[in-house]
């Protein structure tokens, strides 16, 4: 695509969202204060009834940077405006229980409203802290949808409810994507998301971490799909629990699929009470990922009946589970036992069939698979790869019942026939009814629910991937087996050519084994843009043929972009016991300007996922990177000699550093990173080998790290040189982290507080602030400051920080450590940190300093919420562009 479409387009769907947006109403009109303590929830409900009463052209804006303290608040329909959009871009805060006023049943409640959207990047706080030493009182739901058909959920930030943080009731097509929910792995009953009396739900690629189910299925729920779902720490994803005091369950049509649990309690569970009746029903599980799961694979009709495996069937019924499937599970078992089965004599499991099932036991190291434990279960294996299952019969005809698995993840329609469309199609919708919509009816329906500026960016679109080439075009097989190798470099060779117009398509639905492979520039398109939605699977190490320092090489194109909603499979398996040799990076980009990647999943390469060299102006956003915890070196993205380089809203979990940010970096941003398992995100390690080192100007910010080891990190080596310098961590959530805040000048020296400094220099360390981290320190110390005698740290700042210690509950702060250290803290709030002067005068805030400074030296002090940012750029000499130069 010339640069010319590129800008029309731009340009095109900037003008039309500004006049999308110019009539629409703002809170703050009607008297919100946003300082998070004034009581806004009058002027919040005057605005929804102009809102719903049809002024504002049906639009609701919070604005960002801004904290709105709420009552309990109930949003009633029904409107004269459809749709209804309330977008939050700023933080909404709960009461305290102790000033709570009102219904304790939930704190907000939208109800019986049609064509609700309910979007933004802002953050909703339940405050359930003050709520969850009450677990027998009634306590709120954060978020609470009855009655809302076509309801659409996306983007928003949800943590620390009281209760369950979003319940659905009530409600007939509804598409959740794209949440961030957190709260710590103690606090009780703080469900995700929970769906009950509902059908035609989309629920995907979400980040959940609670303290009981990340999702859970009730009763008088049909037609469910689930994926994309990163759940741990939590209880898994549940149908259930169904049957509660005699009820008569109805749950039927689920779809799980291409979700990854860690750390969590369950995996996949179907949960019952004995006494109850009805059915649970065509219900998938597939594509599954586990890490260190206790119960991955579980049903139990005896629910709250103990774990014991002899019948507690006191009562005359019991819910009745049947066509099941279990398929393409595999990862690791916190237990002995991967697969457990504990089903009713009054109502035993029927039709449950596994189908590449290969869950081990985390204990024992990669080898040992988990057992299977069986009570009143029927069904078929495909092959007799769990011991204990052999209850299950061997069968090659798994699914009389219907379909594979595959297409009994595409929701069954009113007329029970599966929806066999490939999963990657963005235009395949379903209407109120549950209906199957083709193209036209998505036009048709967009054109008269969202308006005509919609439909002319689906024409701008499809325009601009009419000339795409296509892999399979070039010879490629796709089956997953067959080297595409070559068929690839083909394609790329014409696209970097100029042929396709500059757009290269890795087609949905197919996997291509890939070699090592280098595509290199210069191109004559600029932009080039390869969309991978299908999966690219390396070669295995046995396998293996050329260069062993990375597998995918992009080098010395500008402008590139890589997206989509693929997969990049690294194979890393059989090259981990090999941690002494070489072992291929997954993905590097060399000398790459104006860059952007974003939107796939990335799992198991052998060594780093993905580093970037040598790269100026670089985006990368909403991708997603797994590898097992106690696989080596798996860093999930690695940043050397590169600058301006923007890091967001990615989930990361691997063996080492979810980021590392290396020498000759400058101006990198990173936000709302999701990271564990791993070992944090560092600076560092520099001054290997005695290296000279630079690394200034790095804003860490709105980031969470679960179960990681280390939080905030700065890495050097004894004998090196340089500086890093002007480093903020701003705005940190921390959850059972072995370190959360560390410099260490003495990296690979050993943990003692003793000087190491055997060598003549050292990197300069300076300049570092750490503002607003809160949460919990698996070890006693939450902060820990190893510095050089040689070169020690200076103008280290701690602003509002709050650790404390995991294993002692609620209240006793985590330690802190000093060794060569100078700065300053606003307050003495971690003890052990005397080293640093009690000072409120440290320079500009933090969250001027997470404004990347420009070539000026002034910070961007544009609001980060601000929803045009992604045409906010950066050129390439480093200037600040705004809207109309970019524009132009």
């Amino acid at each position: 695509m010339s640069l010319k479409k590129t800008s029309i387009l731009i340009f095109s769907v900037f003008i039309l969202q500004i006049f999308t947006y110019s009539k629409a109403l703002d809170v703050t009109q009607y008297g919100a204060v946003g300082d998070g303590v004034t009581d806004d929830s009058q002027a919040f409900l005057k605005a929804w009834e102009d809102v719903c009463g049809g002024a504002g052209d049906g639009q609701l804006i919070i604005p960002a940077g801004m904290a709105f303290m709420l009552q309990p608040l109930k949003f009633e329909g029904s409107c004269k405006s459809t749709p209804i959009v309330v977008q939050i871009l700023g933080n909404l805060v709960a009461s305290s229980r102790g000033k709570w006023k009102g219904d304790k049943d939930q704190w907000i409640l939208f109800s019986d409203i049609e064509g609700l959207v309910v979007e933004g990047n802002g953050e909703i706080n339940g405050q359930g802290s003050s709520w969850w030493e009450h677990k027998g009182s009634s306590r709120p739901t954060a978020l609470k949808f009855k009655s809302c058909n076509n309801l659409r959920l996306s983007g928003l930030t949800h943590v620390d409810s009281a209760m369950a943080h979003i319940h659905i009731n009530g409600c007939n097509d509804v598409t959740i994507s794209n949440l961030r929910i957190n709260a710590p792995e103690s606090s009780p009953n703080t469900d995700g998301i929970d769906v009950a009396v509902s059908s035609n739900v989309i629920i995907q690629d979400c980040v959940i971490a609670t303290g009981d189910d990340c999702i859970a299925i009730n009763s008088g729920t049909a037609n469910i799909r689930i994926s994309g779902i990163d759940c741990g720490p939590g209880h898994g994803i549940s149908i259930g629990s169904l049957g509660k005091d005699g009820e008569i369950a109805s749950v039927e049509d689920v779809c799980v699929q291409n979700c990854n649990f860690r750390g969590t309690m369950n995996g996949a569970r179907i949960k019952t009470w004995p006494g109850g009746s009805g059915y649970a029903r065509r219900i998938t599980f597939n594509g599954i990922t586990l890490d260190n799961v206790e119960n991955p694979i579980i049903i139990d009709q005896h629910y709250n009946n103990g774990d014991s495996d002899k019948s507690t069937d006191d009562k005359s019924s019991a819910v009745e589970v049947s066509k099941v499937v279990y398929s393409n599970f595999v990862g690791t078992s916190r237990s002995e036992y991967g697969v457990n089965f504990r089903c009713s004599t009054r109502a035993p499991c029927t039709e449950i069939f596994l189908k590449d099932v290969k869950i081990e036991t985390a204990s024992s190291g990669m080898g040992q698979v988990a057992q299977g434990q069986c009570l009143n279960v029927r069904g078929g294996v495909s092959t007799l790869a769990v011991p204990g299952l052999e209850c299950l019969a061997l069968s090659t005809d798994m699914l009389s019942w219907g379909t594979m698995p595959e297409q009994a993840c595409m929701l069954p329609q009113q007329s029970v026939q599966p929806n066999t469309r490939p999963l990657q199609d963005p235009l395949w919708v379903y209407g109120s009814r549950g209906e199957r919509l083709g193209v036209y009816g998505v036009v048709l329906t967009s054109l008269i629910s969202f308006g005509f500026s919609y439909v002319l960016v689906f024409i701008l679109k499809f325009f601009a991937y009419s000339k795409a080439l296509d892999v399979t075009q070039h010879g490629a097989v796709g089956d997953g087996v067959t080297d595409d190798s070559q068929a690839f470099l083909k394609a790329w060779e014409a696209v970097c050519s100029g042929t396709g117009d500059g757009q290269l398509i890795v087609p949905a639905g197919m996997s291509f084994m890939l070699q090592p492979l280098k595509f290199q520039g210069s191109c004559k398109s600029t932009p080039i843009a390869v969309q991978i939605l299908g999966t690219l699977v390396a070669s295995s190490r046995g396998d293996w043929k050329g260069d062993k320092n990375q597998w995918i090489l992009f080098s010395d194109i500008e402008g590139l972009v890589v997206d989509g909603n693929g997969k990049i499979n690294g194979q890393g398996s059989s090259w981990w016991q090999h941690k002494g040799s070489s072992r291929p990076t997954g993905l590097k980009f060399k000398n790459c300007n104006n860059l952007r990647l974003r939107g796939l999943t990335h799992v198991d390469s052998a060594m780093a996922h993905i580093h970037i060299n040598g790269c100026n102006d670089v985006t990368i956003s909403n991708l997603r990177i797994n590898a097992p915890e106690s696989s080596p070196n798996t860093d999930g993205i690695d940043i050397a000699a590169s600058s301006n380089v923007v890091i967001q809203d990615c989930v990361i979990a691997t063996g080492d550093d979810c980021i590392a940010i290396n020498s000759g970096t400058a101006n990198i941003r990173i936000s709302g990173i999701d990271c564990g398992p791993g070992h944090g995100i560092s600076i560092g390690s520099l001054g290997k080998d005695e290296g000279v080192a630079s690394v200034e100007d790095i804003c860490v910010q709105n980031c969470n790290f679960r179960g990681t080891m280390n939080g905030a990190r700065i890495k050097t080596w004894p004998g090196g040189s340089g500086y890093a310098r002007r480093i903020t961590f701003n705005g940190i959530t921390l959850d059972n982290v072995e370190n959360p805040i560390i410099i260490d000048q003495h990296y690979k020296h050993g943990d003692s507080d003793k000087s190491t400094d055997d060598k003549s220099s050292a990197v300069e360390v300076s300049k570092v602030v750490y503002s607003n981290f809160v949460g919990t320190s698996r070890s006693e110390y939450g902060v820990n400051f190893r510095c050089s005698t040689r070169a020690p740290c200076t103008e280290i700042f701690l602003k509002d920080v709050k650790i404390e210690t995991a294993s002692s509950g609620m209240g006793q702060v985590a330690q802190g450590q000093c060794l060569n250290v100078r700065g300053g803290v606003t307050t003495l709030a971690v003890p052990g940190l005397e080293c640093l002067a009690l000072s409120t005068d440290w320079g500009t805030l933090p969250e001027q300093a997470c404004m990347l400074p420009q070539q000026s030296g002034q910070p961007d002090t544009r609001p980060s919420q601000d929803p045009l940012w992604v045409i906010w750029v950066y050129g390439s000499g480093g200037k600040h562009l705004g809207v109309n130069q970019r524009s132009i």
